[in-house]
């Protein structure tokens, strides 16, 4: 599967969520925590200028990543807690 059907999948899923009345938010978060780690993924280190170029995009992703699965983590909290429901 690649990046287009990846956005076309999550675009479908948003939409289905939302004609349900159902939070969307979360699969938001999760669309672009599959984003990043893509982009992870395929980070090349000599697509930079300098060392310290790469490493800062590379810390920039990584700081991106772990504030996005916080933010997944607390909406799903949030969401389970307002529907009653608690894992």
């Amino acid at each position: 599967m690649n990046a287009e059907e990846d956005v076309n999948v999550e675009v479908h899923r948003t939409l289905i969520a939302y004609a349900r009345n159902e939070p969307v938010i979360q699969i938001v978060i999760g669309a672009a925590i599959i984003a990043i780690s893509r982009e992870i993924i395929s980070f090349r280190i000599d697509e930079f200028e300098t060392a310290t170029d790469a490493l800062t995009a590379a810390a920039g992703f990584g700081i991106l990543l772990i504030g996005l699965v916080i933010a997944y983590f607390v909406v799903r909290y949030v969401e389970d807690a307002d529907s009653g429901y608690e894992q």
